[in-house]
């Protein structure tokens, strides 16, 4: 069975406004479970985060990445569009229809939460893809005749609370559950553990926090008063060697989600309660 450990973390703010910075950025770095020690012990000791680095610790970085990473990711998704204020004022029916039944707000079904679970989930999609694609295969098949792929997601703690952390976890159960496109490629994947964590207890996560600035500000041309350790010039080189190196899958695009097609009928409930 292939197994991958997934580290992910965002750059920029995952909020309604997008003053300051018009992109949000989320990293993945796939790593086969069996090196996850060895690679870990690569890490220097306090090693500085990305808004903190020099264009040293960046190319250090970038090196460990294209060397000991079986994939690495990154979707970075334009949020100064219509879609994605829309997102936001869609939300409030249903958000006001839980919080007029339950008493209490439903953090799951808030637009940032929901983005955030949307760009871990995109991001450690494209890396382990990634890695199955270009990695080795060991080709062990489970009692249906479908090769196995063990993942361990950890992410940071962009996910934040009790009750948002289990509707994160559950999404990973539930695709463990349903997976016919996977089935119909002769794979199947199983979610050994989900975690959400802090770079102190998993400092791996400091390797995606590292590339999800270094595409935020290779995507970003106005920055404007946000202080960056690199140039776009400087972020945009690495970010080459890294392509370069085939580890990397990256996907720009602009946000579209539509928040009524994901809840759903409940969405179009709170609607019609609304009037």
């Amino acid at each position: 069975m292939n197994r991958y450990t997934i580290f992910s973390d965002i750059a920029g703010r995952v909020a309604q406004d997008t003053k300051g910075s018009n992109r949000v950025t989320a990293a993945a770095i796939a790593v086969e479970t069996q090196r996850v020690p060895t690679v870990r012990s690569l890490i220097v000791e306090n090693p500085l985060k990305w808004r903190d680095s020099t264009s040293r610790d960046a190319e250090a970085v970038a090196e460990l990445l294209i060397h000991e990473a079986a994939a690495v990711s990154a979707v970075t998704v334009q949020k100064d569009t219509e879609a994605w204020r829309k997102f936001w004022l869609d939300s409030r029916p249903l958000q006001k229809a839980i919080v007029a039944q339950d008493r209490q707000p439903a953090g799951f079904a808030r637009p940032a939460n929901v983005v955030t679970y949307w760009l871990f989930s995109y991001a450690f999609a494209l890396a382990t893809a990634h890695a199955i694609k270009i990695g080795p295969r060991n080709r062990i098949l489970d009692y249906r005749g479908r090769e196995a792929i063990e993942r361990t997601i950890v992410c940071d703690s962009d996910v934040k609370g009790d009750e948002n952390i289990d509707v994160f976890k559950s999404l990973w159960e539930r695709h463990d559950g349903s997976q016919p496109r996977m089935e119909q490629l002769g794979l199947r994947f199983y979610t050994r553990d989900v975690l959400v964590t802090t770079e102190d207890e998993e400092p791996l996560l400091l390797w995606a926090d590292y590339l999800a600035g270094l595409v935020q500000t290779a995507f970003i041309t106005d920055p404007g008063r946000i202080p960056l350790p690199l140039s776009l010039d400087e972020a945009k080189h690495l970010l080459g060697r890294i392509k370069d190196s085939g580890k990397l899958v990256l996907h720009s695009r602009e946000f579209e989600l539509v928040y009524g097609e994901i809840f759903g009928e409940a969405y179009r409930r709170s609607i019609e309660s609304a009037w």
